[in-house]
């Protein structure tokens, strides 16, 4: 599948195989969408940790915050286990809220991210965008604007392709990952922050904070205002 997505235009290895993209094959599947689920959250949870360590006091302030693709919550959840205060939302597909258990201070809310999202103070985007190509990731933006008030901001926790690659771990894990999302997602790739910082740009946001985390992840941050 690697080499029709390098020697075809606009093939997308997983819809070849499948006629679906990699979300809508998982709608179909139960027992494959639960264990993705499963891997999420341990993913989730690996990184949220490293983001809660390196970010510190980024969430202090926060009053509300929306996991925008958050599974079944586990993200979220931590959270406000850590800050008490936070008001959480889970939002994702329905098949996906479907598993999700009910936890204190989180509501669960289905929907689709292309269509609309619900208001929140702060949305959270963690490996979201990596998924979708550029018109797909502005769309998911500019929903997140909407949603937003005149202070708000969106969270992007990504893999960021630095500008010159080596053999270092941040090269080789976004390398990796990228080439995982060209074959399992219609576009998907992993970008460069002046990237983000032109999607941020197009959706209509003002200002983009960087905030590098560990093995080449980062935290970027899009204020809907200066």
């Amino acid at each position: 599948m690697l080499k029709y997505a390098v020697l075809e235009a606009d093939c997308h290895p997983f819809h070849k195989a499948h006629g679906v993209n990699v979300f809508e094959y998982l709608s179909k599947d139960p027992r494959l969408s639960r264990e993705f689920n499963e891997a999420m959250t341990m993913n989730s949870k690996i990184v949220l940790d490293m983001v809660l360590k390196a970010y510190r006091g980024g969430f202090e302030e926060t009053k509300e915050i929306m996991d925008v693709g958050g599974s079944i919550g586990t993200s979220v959840v931590k959270l406000v286990s850590v800050y008490p205060h936070i008001r959480g939302i889970n939002f994702d597909l329905p098949h996906v809220i479907a598993d999700a258990p009910e936890q204190p201070g989180v509501t669960h809310v289905a929907g689709d991210m292309f269509e609309s999202l619900p208001n929140a103070e702060t949305i959270l985007l963690k490996f979201v965008l990596h998924d979708w190509g550029d018109d797909g990731c502005k769309k998911v933006l500019r929903n997140c604007w909407k949603a937003l008030p005149e202070n708000g901001k969106v969270i992007v926790v990504e893999y960021a392709i630095p500008q010159v690659l080596g053999n270092d771990p941040p090269s080789l894990n976004a390398t990796v990952s990228d080439l995982y999302m060209m074959i399992l997602n219609t576009g998907g790739k992993e970008r460069t922050l002046a990237e983000f910082e032109h999607l941020a740009k197009a959706a209509g946001f003002a200002q983009t904070k960087v905030f590098p985390i560990a093995h080449g992840i980062h935290v970027i941050k899009f204020l809907k205002s200066c």
